[in-house]
């Protein structure tokens, strides 16, 4: 964060030092435009995981972690007039992070498997509601019960209905949301919703830990690439 002229011969400097005396430097940064000059390899964390490692040039130039689009879109351009294309939604607690990919629950390519859980149906609710009128808000959080419970993550959320409701309208109610939004990734998560006598269970795909596998010339961290999508990880 120096002066942009200070920090430009800081940074040479360490390039001098590391070519006269052959070091290695781990330079660690959100200045992705100075880890694009100074590094030769870059790994790209969220939330404390490595989501993509590899040749600077070929992540700069092709990345393909969802997440490590974003932060290359952000670095500052004279010649962009666009807005920033940022992640939706706010950043998880690392201390709880979410199930399966960390990134699921911001990334606008998710799936079955990457972790859909309770934590996310709330957030998808509460979302929803911030940009509704008062009448659809007063008739849906009307309909249900207590939201704290859908806190504890969990593949099974059961969602309670507020006093003189049933599940089935619980039920019959989340499918109206589903059907409002059918580019939304989160549903692609569920697997089915019931209704119970005060309740409705709603059951997610297992979620899966992506590992780091070879992608072209780099390790991604992503479901998109080991099989685990429908087209066969193509996209």
């Amino acid at each position: 964060m120096l002066d942009m002229s200070v920090r430009a011969k800081i940074l040479e400097l360490m390039l001098g030092l590391k070519q006269d005396l052959d070091l290695t430097y781990l330079y660690i940064t959100h200045d992705l435009a100075t880890a694009k000059f100074f590094c030769n390899r870059v790994a790209i964390m969220y939330l404390g995981r490595i989501v993509e490692i590899g040749d600077t040039a070929e992540i700069f130039a092709n990345p393909r972690h969802p997440y490590t689009v974003s932060p290359l879109k952000a670095i500052p351009d004279p010649t962009r007039s666009i807005p920033r294309d940022l992640p939706r939604g706010e950043i998880p607690d690392a201390a709880r992070p979410p199930l399966g990919c960390r990134f699921h629950p911001r990334c606008p390519r998710a799936f079955e498997v990457c972790g859909w859980e309770s934590r996310d149906l709330r957030d998808l609710l509460e979302l929803r509601w911030a940009g509704a009128g008062e009448e659809r808000f007063v008739a849906e959080r009307g309909t249900l019960g207590d939201l704290e419970l859908l806190d504890e993550p969990s593949t099974h959320a059961r969602v309670p209905a507020a006093g003189g409701r049933s599940g089935a309208d619980v039920a019959e109610m989340l499918d109206r949301v589903r059907a409002d939004q059918p580019g939304e990734p989160f549903w692609k998560g569920v697997r089915s919703i019931e209704p119970a006598a005060a309740e409705a269970a709603v059951e997610f795909h297992d979620p899966a830990d992506p590992e780091l596998r070879p992608v072209g010339g780099v390790h991604v961290a992503c479901h998109l690439y080991d099989g685990a999508h429908d087209d066969g990880g193509t996209r």
